[in-house]
Parts: C-alpha cells; sequence; structure tokens
C-alpha cells in the first residue's frame, strides 16, 4: 500500500508523525470568531409620566417626607421611632396612616390613579403586581423606604421604574 504525504507547507493543517513513522495531517481546531455581545439593557425603558407642579399639600408631603431620610428600615414599621416600610413611610407622610390599606399593592387599588406625576404623589412599582411605593418628591426623585441595610433615602425614579417595573401614579 502506498501513501501519498503531502508537504505541510502545502496543507492547510500542520503534519505530525504517528508512532510508526507516517506523516499525517492532523485538524487543529479552530477557534471561533469573538461573539459580539448584546448591545441592550436587560431592562426595558419605562415611558413615565409627564411631571407637573405641585401645590402647598404636595411641598408639606415631600418636606415631611425628605425628613425621614436615614430613619431605618423595618417591615411593617409605621414611625420614626421604630423605622419604616415602604408603604407604611408613604402613610406616614401623608397623615392617612389607619385610613387606607397597610400594604403597597392595597394602596394601588385604593388611591385615584392620574396620568401626570406631581410631587407628593405616591408612585408604585412592581411586575404583575405592585410590591413597592414611594413619594414622588419632584424633579425625577422618590423618597422611598428601600431596604434593612440603606433604610429610607431618595432615588431616581428611572433606576427603580427599570428594576422594578412602574405600575403607576395615585393621589391621595
Amino acid at each position: 500500500m502506498s501513501c501519498l504525504v503531502i508537504p505541510s507547507a502545502v496543507s492547510a493543517a500542520p503534519a505530525s508523525t504517528t508512532a510508526s513513522g507516517v506523516r499525517t495531517n492532523k485538524a487543529i481546531p479552530q477557534k471561533r470568531p469573538p461573539v459580539a455581545k448584546a448591545s441592550y439593557s436587560r431592562f426595558k425603558l419605562v415611558s413615565l409620566p409627564q411631571e407637573i407642579a405641585g401645590d402647598a399639600r404636595s411641598a408639606e408631603i415631600v418636606d415631611r417626607a425628605k425628613s425621614l431620610v436615614g430613619s431605618r428600615y423595618r417591615w411593617g414599621g409605621i414611625s420614626r421611632a421604630t423605622g419604616f416600610d415602604c408603604s407604611g413611610l408613604v402613610l406616614y407622610t401623608t397623615g392617612r396612616l389607619g385610613s387606607l390599606p397597610r400594604s403597597a399593592n392595597g394602596l394601588f387599588r385604593a388611591v385615584s390613579k392620574s396620568k401626570t406625576m406631581r410631587p407628593g404623589d405616591v408612585v408604585f412599582f412592581g411586575r404583575g403586581w405592585v410590591g413597592h411605593t414611594g413619594i414622588y418628591a419632584g424633579n425625577g426623585q422618590v423618597i422611598h423606604a428601600s431596604t434593612y441595610r440603606t433604610g429610607v433615602r431618595v432615588d431616581n425614579i428611572n433606576t427603580l421604574a427599570r428594576s422594578l417595573g412602574f405600575m403607576g401614579v395615585g393621589q391621595i
């Protein structure tokens, strides 16, 4: 049996020698070309309602909420002394503690919805059901009881809307 040996300079793959001394062409696995990373964000862009000017009552609610920034977070909390959860903070700052439902989802069902945002309005976040709420402070800022680690803080509404999902605005 005769064997045809192709010089390695001509072949596409480099030649190698087997144990019997016969030169063979061994295929080298080719590297795949790099795949371009996706250029999209994992969060959808959110369309938010238009902001309008608030009134004296709105300013009072926002000032009261700002005074609570730095308070600690406590699940079920409704006071400055013990801490706040998101719905407790909303009820405390609006002065409606005891007259509205205690959960974020219950608040969403109870308040009148609005197609515009003004400072002092309640904003709701979630995907499928409302799981978080806060007070809109104007200029794209939301005051909310965030986590045990961060407590009551001010965040950008776009950041919250992208990460949690924006459900709507309500007026109390």
